[in-house]
């Protein structure tokens, strides 16, 4: 679709657009410092959302540590959120988008101050709230734009095309609320995942008129895949592991210019972490570069930490994009939407926009 056609579609959507109240949940409580240095209490239980590859770093965790790993696999991270009062539970693995769901519940324990110092900015924000500071992540990477070499030559260049009426029904999307900031970037909202309700309502308004144009939206990579297989879309998003996936069936992905949407994979520490040192172990643990590499790697992703860079050597790095600050300044990763509109309502008004 033209920038002209864009820009008439979103001041028509933001006419439509109507304002709706606030809904702004109270803040976690804080847990008792632990000492991480200490002994280990021999264990250490983690509920993991579906896709969570950590088997990797867990035997030299465990060796190192004495604290015997069990990992808990529970669907998507919003079922671990389900579970976050869950008294058995040391540490939350679970998608970016849900770390501050977490924190609201009062099931996630703040980090100790300059903790997570190493961490890129951008990345770390999704799991900052009122001045702490929870979780840790360990992989992230952009949301791409997929399209098919056969019907692009030229890839597209902006989320745009996933609203253009000329590749009616050969369109694919996450069946996702967070959808909603797509939809966001292309009205040019400053913050992605903080919209207010008249943003919100402009978001899902566009979401409404993208909806006779989308063929499917999916919740199964395998779905995409075959979509695109048989040729029924030719442009579709995803990230990590699925678009990679994808090239071997003539599907490339770009990263959109404009600000960036990136998902991440975190590790939360519970609030009443039943093995509290051998969490604040595994924390520590995890926030190291090497251990940081090969969790990323095993997401599909890029590591958090700066420190990655001097073990993967300049090249990887530049992959990595960890070095380049004019693409790390534009980057929003997706987070739990909280002030001033909250989950809720996105939920909400997702379900009614893409009926």
């Amino acid at each position: 679709m033209r920038r002209s056609s864009i820009a008439l579609l979103a001041a028509a959507v933001l006419v439509t657009a109507a304002a709706c109240g606030d809904d702004k949940p109270a803040a976690a409580p804080a847990a008792p410092a632990v000492d991480a240095a200490a002994p280990g209490e021999g264990a250490l239980r983690v509920l993991a959302a579906d896709g969570m590859d950590i088997a990797s770093v867990v035997p030299a965790f465990e060796a190192a540590t004495g604290c015997k790993v069990t990992v808990e696999p529970q669907g998507s991270s919003a079922d671990v959120v389900r579970r976050a009062s869950a008294t058995d539970v040391d540490v939350f693995a679970v998608s970016g988008d849900a770390v501050l769901s977490l924190a609201v519940a009062g099931a996630a324990a703040p980090l100790p101050g300059g903790a997570d110092d190493d961490v890129v900015p951008a990345v770390r924000r999704a799991g900052e709230r009122d001045g702490d500071r929870f979780g840790v992540p360990f992989a992230w990477g952009p949301e791409y734009l997929l399209a098919t070499r056969r019907a692009f030559p030229v890839p597209p260049t902006s989320y745009d095309a996933l609203y253009d009426p000329a590749y009616a029904g050969r369109i694919a999307v996450p069946d996702d609320p967070l959808q909603l900031a797509v939809a966001a970037v292309v009205l040019d909202a400053r913050d992605p995942y903080a919209l207010d309700a008249r943003d919100l309502d402009a978001a899902a308004e566009l979401v409404r008129r993208q909806r006779p144009l989308v063929r499917e939206y999916w919740s199964d990579p395998a779905d995409l895949a075959a979509l695109f297989a048989d040729g029924r879309i030719v442009l579709g998003q995803a990230r990590g592991k699925v678009a990679a996936d994808l090239a071997s069936v003539g599907v490339s992905a770009t990263v959109p210019a404009g600000p960036a949407l990136a998902w991440s994979s975190w590790f939360v520490i519970a609030n009443a972490a039943p093995h509290p040192r051998c969490a604040a172990k595994w924390r520590n643990y995890t926030l190291g570069p090497s251990t940081q590499i090969a969790l990323a790697r095993a997401a599909g992703g890029a590591p958090a930490v700066r420190a990655a860079c001097a073990i993967e050597g300049s090249a990887i790095c530049a992959a990595d994009r960890l070095d380049d600050q004019a693409f790390l300044s534009s980057l929003r990763v997706a987070r739990t939407p909280l002030e001033p509109t909250g989950i809720a309502a996105w939920e909400q008004a997702w379900s009614a926009a893409r009926r």
